[in-house]
């Protein structure tokens, strides 16, 4: 039988399935005796400090690079980095607690312009196999 992404109410992809019935948004699509399916929830966090600038700065460096390749004659100006927030500024947001954070990401040629492939993701995964000591468990918005 042909398996496919599990959609949703408000899923669409018109090649796979588009909105419908959107009028009835309690109405069971799916007979949960044959199609199983876990709950979830959405989830969300702020981020601030260097974690945050360096998402910035990722942000910034793959729009300025799809900006010049795609219309390098569009009158649209480069993005810059904001400065870096000051310990006041951080400490008026009022937040408590901390984490350890760290910022991985993948580019090269195609995605970011760049002559060396950064695979910091990739570098990762593989430190977390060999160190792991019982099990492995990974989760990211693909897989």
């Amino acid at each position: 039988e042909h398996c496919q992404l599990f959609p949703g109410k408000d899923y669409s992809n018109p090649r796979v399935q588009d909105f419908f019935r959107l009028n009835e948004p309690y109405e069971e699509m799916y007979d949960r005796s044959k199609v199983p399916r876990m709950p979830w929830h959405d989830v969300s966090m702020q981020v601030v400090g260097q974690p945050a600038r360096d998402l910035t700065r990722h942000f910034v460096q793959r729009w300025n690079y799809l900006r010049r390749g795609r219309k390098p004659t569009r009158p649209l100006p480069f993005l810059l980095p904001p400065p870096d927030a000051k310990l006041d500024e951080l400490e008026a947001l009022g937040l408590t607690g901390t984490c350890e954070v760290q910022m991985l990401r993948s580019a090269t040629t195609w995605s970011l312009g760049t002559d060396e492939t950064e695979h910091s993701i990739q570098n990762a995964y593989i430190k977390m196999i060999e160190d792991s000591e019982h099990f492995v468990y990974m989760e990211n918005q693909f897989f």
